[in-house]
């Protein structure tokens, strides 16, 4: 039987591994705030005269859409369809624009959520998370 002598310090390469844990729990944590706080929320956009208030959730999905019956009076079918088009837009836009920030704030700048949805190779977001979190303490860490 073979005896090794104990571990005097838990570093590979230089890395802690005691507080790369420590900080991997953290933005677990963090992560799953960002979740939650994303689950329910609601974004709105509304069209440029505002008589036209699209609301989407955090997936980007329509969930809601108001229009003032004023519009009616003049009916511009075509007018209607692009003032929608426009308020959906900006309630992605919003919505887009939290997941970002909050996904930043654990996992670096370079984890952007568009990115994520379009199907493009994210590798290299991976990479950056990686060296963010080896390099970097997260905002609930300081």
């Amino acid at each position: 039987m073979q005896h090794y002598a104990p571990i005097k310090s838990r570093k590979v390469d230089d890395v802690d591994l005691e507080k790369l844990s420590a900080r991997l729990e953290g933005m677990r944590g963090r992560l799953a705030d960002a979740r939650a706080t994303l689950a329910g929320a609601t974004f709105s956009g509304q069209s440029d005269d505002k008589r036209i208030t699209a609301t989407v959730n955090s997936a980007a999905h329509l969930v809601g859409l108001k229009i003032d019956p004023r519009i009616f009076r003049l009916p511009d079918s075509e007018g209607l369809a692009e003032a929608i088009l426009l308020a959906t837009q900006r309630a992605r836009d919003g919505a887009s624009t939290t997941a970002n920030d909050l996904l930043q704030s654990v996992l670096g700048p370079a984890v952007n959520v568009d990115k994520l949805n379009s199907g493009e190779d994210i590798e290299d977001m991976i990479k950056s998370a990686g060296r963010h979190l080896s390099t970097n303490e997260g905002p609930n860490e300081r």
